[in-house]
């Protein structure tokens, strides 16, 4: 059959069948399809259902696309996220800048090499090497889909553009966070986020990984999947993880615009925000704070973390009442009561607890909680290295 090919825009000899793509995580052993038809069903203006004459592409572009993209799949410059496997090339054949965004992004190389690479570029310096930043990159992500392969996405656009986007993503995700925790959240421990911990395949959602690739490399909007996921899991855990903390972070600077919560989207602790679900946030974390001193336990956490966090009118007039008793037990009771009293200055109008928060506000509360819960970790840390030293 002679027909004109989708690919090249001429006319020539059309491909009966495809052939198969290796490679591809979770797809079949023996190679998988990216354009193939298998039924009847499938016939259109005439064409057999059977071949791929429906999606027409010259013999030549086959021979061309499936040979390259089985070339790059035999490579070293491929990572896999959740079911999507993930290619990528400079069209320049630069060996130097297809290193240096496995290094950027996926943190091939090490925690050591990806830090370098952003103090450089935050910095406004190019990490190393001599890459030229105008030269074509692209990126691909596939996934494997019954006998045939699906494109999550693919991207392309100059590799300065590409450094840029990547820079500021891990910009948004920057938060105070304790010496054990990992510096760089690579989309690999993003995904991993948004799992329970109890599950025995620790496998994001499928439509996740393609959809946060695509935002992190077009400096797109974060899905909103990332960030009800994360939400859920605290939920169901009652743990705030310096990773779910930094997602919402980076989720609420990405995709709420303006300014308006510039002044608590930072990387530490904000102590100037009036902010009410923010403050509220912090209050929580103060509350356990008190009974954790009275006590030397807390379980406000697990108790009432979620309800607080959603319906604080319901919850904050008791938490207060039982805060009482536990600041007159504890050793640094009139400390903490005096930061509660600070809190509650802070919260504006005659009825301080709203009945309900929005999701939103569900983030900034649970983001006060973690700064401030951070600060007072490393107010502890820095009060024993002071001990210490002396």
């Amino acid at each position: 059959m002679v027909g004109r090919c989708l690919v090249t825009g001429e006319i020539a000899k059309i491909a009966r069948i495809h052939n198969k793509i290796k490679g591809v995580a979770g797809a079949q052993s023996a190679g998988a399809t990216l354009v193939g038809f298998n039924a009847e069903s499938f016939n259109s203006y005439g064409k057999d259902g059977e071949t791929s004459h429906n999606a027409p592409v010259s013999t030549y572009a086959m021979y061309a696309y499936t040979a390259a993209l089985n070339y790059l799949l035999d490579g070293k410059h491929k990572t896999r996220l959740g079911d999507c496997t993930i290619v990528w090339w400079s069209l320049d054949g630069s060996e130097e800048a297809e290193e240096m965004f496995g290094s950027a992004l996926f943190g091939e190389g090490g925690e050591d090499r990806l830090d370098d690479i952003m103090k450089s570029l935050w910095s406004g310096k190019l990490p190393y090497g001599d890459v030229n930043l105008d030269s074509d990159f692209c990126v691909l992500g596939i996934s494997p889909n019954a006998a045939r392969l699906s494109v999550r996405f693919f991207w392309r656009n100059t590799f300065g553009k590409l450094l840029e986007n990547v820079a500021e993503h891990y910009k948004r995700l920057e938060i105070a966070k304790p010496d054990f925790a990992k510096k760089f959240l690579i989309p690999y421990f993003l995904a991993l986020e948004t799992v329970s911990e109890k599950a025995k395949d620790k496998s994001a959602s499928p439509l996740l990984a393609g959809a946060l690739l695509n935002a992190i490399l077009n400096n797109l909007r974060y899905p909103e999947l990332i960030y009800e996921s994360v939400m859920t899991r605290i939920r169901a855990e009652h743990e705030v993880t310096p990773g779910k903390a930094a997602i919402i972070k980076a989720y609420l600077t990405k995709n709420v615009t303006g300014d308006k919560y510039k002044e608590e989207l930072k990387v530490a602790l904000s102590e100037d925000s009036n902010n009410r679900a923010y403050v509220l946030g912090r209050l929580f974390s103060v509350l356990e704070q008190a009974q954790y001193a009275a006590n030397g336990s807390s379980n406000l956490k697990e108790r009432y973390l979620t309800s607080a966090c959603a319906t604080p009118g319901m919850v904050f007039p008791s938490l207060l009442m039982l805060a009482a008793h536990h600041t007159a037990k504890a050793d640094r009771g009139e400390f903490i009561d005096k930061k509660i009293r600070e809190l509650l200055n802070k919260l504006e109008g005659g009825k301080p607890f709203p009945a309900r928060l929005d999701n939103t506000e569900q983030g900034l509360f649970l983001l006060g909680y973690y700064h401030e819960t951070q600060k007072m970790f490393d107010d502890i840390q820095s009060s024993k290295e002071k001990k210490a030293a002396i």
